[in-house]
């Protein structure tokens, strides 16, 4: 199954990002955004979390170190790895209930912070390439000497001990310079990354942060998709083969596709089949709506599942992978996107029934 041009990428869940050099506001925006969030809609229900996560040592290190320089390394590795964590533990889990997950940093304080102390940006970047992407990323830009100035204001009871990043002013302007180096090479890929000027007064900025985050989501689509599983009395089903061809690493997968604009689930599959396998569908029907999360495509899908009795095999063509014939009960060993093997279950279930069924009848 590909993506189509005609549909953006959703999750159900939103994941919002909010990063800059210390001092800059990001603690009075995010409480801002929540707030707006949840006001929004009474169906919103928002997870607020930061970075660190849950690695005590981190902070440590932070506070008990004065040299902004030394530790780089073991400080890159700890964050990234205390970050997996984070999107393991907390991060997926809430995209795929569908609620929106907003973190007080992410990977680019990773990426400027440890590149400031002397790690190679772009190795920063590789080693978190496969960490979720944010649908909004908001970079609260404000210049050193201002940002000095705030923190110099906060008591200590507010913000804490000081840490070795926070003391000095050379160092805090690389900083800002990374930040904004990074947010340029990461737009380059499709990331919707948000400079911010956060110099001007909190209600100021929080008006241009809520009017992107309205527009944004406005944008975001849901992808819909057809499948069908094709299966006989005799406990065999019709896969597509995808060894060697699919981006997602999946051996098998049920036929069918995207849901096309102006399109209905039925009509769509009907399209797919006809293409992937030269015929006109029939005795097909809806087995189920299932909405989830998929982790490969980093999107929400409504997928149309539907069964249909096997089709005569003879002239069947396979336009994209290869036919199988499998088994039901074989389904644990498939290597398949998640959730696929599970409906494999669930439709072997109930043709069981329905062959019982007709059986006592």
């Amino acid at each position: 199954m590909t993506l189509s041009s005609n549909n953006k990428p959703f999750r159900t869940g939103i994941f919002i990002a909010f990063e800059g050099i210390d001092g800059c506001g990001k603690s009075t925006q995010i409480k801002k955004l929540v707030q707006y969030i949840f006001e929004k809609d009474k169906h919103h229900h928002i997870v607020l979390t930061r970075n660190p996560y849950k690695d005590t040592n981190i902070r440590a290190i932070l506070t008990q170190d004065s040299d902004p320089l030394s530790q780089a390394d073991k400080l890159a590795e700890l964050f990234i790895n205390d970050r997996r964590k984070q999107v393991e533990e907390l991060i997926l889990p809430n995209l795929e209930k569908g609620h929106f997950v907003v973190t007080d940093r992410y990977k680019f304080s990773t990426i400027a912070y440890q590149s400031a102390q002397g790690i190679p940006m772009e190795n920063l970047i590789k080693k978190q390439n496969d960490l979720p992407i944010p649908e909004i990323t908001f970079i609260i830009d404000i210049s050193p000497e201002k940002a000095m100035e705030r923190m110099k204001k906060d008591s200590i009871e507010i913000r804490g001990k000081e840490h070795k990043f926070e003391a000095h002013l050379d160092f805090i302007s690389k900083l800002r310079e990374n930040y904004l180096k990074a947010a340029e090479i990461q737009k380059q890929k499709g990331e919707k990354i948000f400079i911010i000027n956060g110099e001007r007064s909190p209600e100021e900025v929080f008006q241009e942060i809520k009017g992107i985050f309205d527009e944004e989501t406005e944008k975001l689509k849901t992808l819909q998709a057809a499948n069908i599983l094709f299966y006989d009395s005799n406990g065999n089903i019709l896969l597509q083969n995808r060894k060697g061809i699919s981006k997602w690493g999946e051996e098998y997968h049920f036929f069918g596709g995207h849901v096309e604009d102006n399109e209905t689930p039925e009509q769509a599959l009907k399209r797919e089949i006809k293409e992937e396998l030269g015929i006109e569908l029939e005795g097909h029907k809806l087995f189920k709506k299932w909405t989830h999360y998929s982790k490969q495509a980093g999107c929400n899908y409504e997928t149309f599942v539907y069964i249909a009795p096997m089709p005569k095999l003879e002239g069947l063509k396979a336009e994209d992978g290869k036919l199988e014939i499998l088994r039901f009960k074989d389904a644990e060993k498939f290597n398949m996107i998640n959730g696929y093997v599970d409906l494999i279950k669930e439709i072997e279930k109930h043709v069981n029934n329905q062959l019982t069924s007709q059986t006592q009848h």
